[in-house]
């Protein structure tokens, strides 16, 4: 790989790092995979990020802490930054980093002992711990092909010589991979291989885990504070921060709601929406079916977004317009210039509930675990739903749909319309209604 020449005595000296001397080596950045909703919206002008529109302040049970007890969330053997909690009144102000300690040039740890040292799940063969697993090791560094000379750079291990190798922009996208690998929570499968117990866990971030993605986005920020404007690397680099500072954000949200006693969702309109009294209905009608969730979706759940229809992005199913869309942050977008109906609604809260469970169990194929890819949907979605005309003719999106119109019958004592949602009826269904009996009984719904 060839060396990007250019001055980092800057960043260098005041980020107080010390020369490490390296023999020849590669680096390789391992990217994040894909969301399990493959569905991606940009972001966009008419939204503004930094500031919510309206919030709606929820009832929610406390999260039962008993299931942490027996759970070492604060021991890693990776650098991290020193936190300290502070009096505050939001529990993400309350964690406060050492600005003294962001980067470290402590020794590299050795990799593990392997012949195939591409395979993301090797990582984990020194990942023993809660916060470990938390962590996004995004960079290693080889000195030959001999694996017992093979190191990892966790996100604190920023030396001389990294800096002297890596774009600003890459020094940034390591720090926003960290924060991205804990928004999405997908690395639970090496904690655990029980959904229910991942959907527990995933109701409440520990505070050591904030602490560390706190820690990365100040880093984030230092390093980008040191990019020259005009540089070629300034655009990427600040297309990189904005999209460290939106996840870091959402982070933060979830991590809040995790810990208030009241939950607080945020909510970002687009200014492109020109029908008032559409928009208002809408977020009415999305407030209603809030009201009724679980206390445990409440508190997965950080920021919602209202569009305009021509900004939602288009469908994967052809002949369909999206209307409604779930990611695995966290995040829920609807439409607020055309109406929308509370199964909708309740069918992207549907994709909440499946990603609370979801894991990440092989890094190479991709291949997921979740409630909606698990035997027993499989074989409900191929007995009742599959129909390559429906929008539902996939095992996540029936799950979604058989979790929106139960739960519309279930909270509301209310039925789909029919006529602008012909495939959402449940009544020749009964394996479906079956399943979400089961489940919602198992989940103490």
């Amino acid at each position: 790989m060839e060396t990007v020449e250019k001055n980092h005595q800057d960043v260098v000296s005041k980020l107080k790092l010390n020369t490490l001397t390296l023999l020849s080596f590669f680096i390789v950045l391992f990217a994040l995979p894909v969301s399990t909703n493959a569905t991606t919206i940009e972001s966009l002008d008419s939204i503004d990020y930094t500031q919510a529109d309206h919030t709606q302040v929820v009832e929610a049970e406390p999260v039962d802490e008993a299931i942490y007890e027996n759970i070492d969330t604060d021991t890693t053997i990776y650098p991290q930054s020193d936190y300290t909690l502070i009096e505050a009144e939001l529990p993400s102000d309350q964690v406060s980093i050492n600005e003294d300690n962001l980067f470290t040039d402590e020794a590299l740890l050795p990799f593990a002992q392997t012949d195939e040292v591409y395979n993301f799940v090797h990582f984990n063969a020194y990942k023993d711990t809660y916060r470990d697993i938390a962590t996004y090791i995004s960079y290693y560094i080889y000195y030959s092909a001999d694996p017992e000379d093979h190191y990892l750079v966790a996100p604190m291990n920023l030396t001389a010589d990294v800096v002297d190798l890596y774009n600003y922009s890459d020094l940034i996208a390591m720090q926003r991979l960290d924060i991205n690998h804990k928004l999405r929570q997908i690395y639970y499968n090496e904690y655990s291989e029980d959904l229910v117990e991942r959907y527990e866990l995933k109701q409440m971030i520990p505070t050591s885990v904030y602490a560390d993605a706190k820690a990365s986005m100040l880093r984030a920020e230092e390093l980008y504070s040191q990019v020259d404007p005009e540089s070629a690397d300034y655009d990427l680099a600040t297309e990189v921060i904005e999209i460290a500072r939106e996840e870091f954000s959402i982070f933060t949200n979830k991590y809040n709601n995790g810990h208030l006693e009241e939950p607080v969702l945020h909510y970002f309109i687009s200014d492109q929406i020109e029908d008032e009294a559409v928009l208002e209905e809408n977020i009415a009608s999305i407030e209603e079916v809030v009201e009724t969730l679980p206390s445990e979706i409440k508190r997965r759940l950080s920021n919602i977004y209202v569009l305009a229809e021509y900004e939602m992005p288009p469908s994967e199913t052809p002949g369909f317009t999206l209307h409604g869309l779930a990611k695995d942050d966290g995040t829920v977008y609807f439409v607020g210039d055309k109406p929308i109906y509370k199964n909708l609604i309740y069918h992207e809260f549907g994709h909440t509930l499946d990603f609370a469970s979801y894991a990440l169990i092989d890094w190479d194929e991709e291949s997921e675990d979740s409630w909606s890819t698990q035997d027993d949907w499989q074989a409900i979605y191929e007995s009742e739903w599959a129909d390559e005309e429906s929008y539902y003719n996939s095992t996540i999106e029936s799950f979604a749909e058989g979790f929106g119109v139960y739960s519309l019958k279930y909270f509301l004592d209310e039925e789909p319309d029919l006529s602008a949602y012909p495939d959402s009826s449940l009544e020749d269904r009964p394996e479906t209604v079956a399943y979400f009996d089961q489940l919602f009984e198992t989940l103490d719904y």
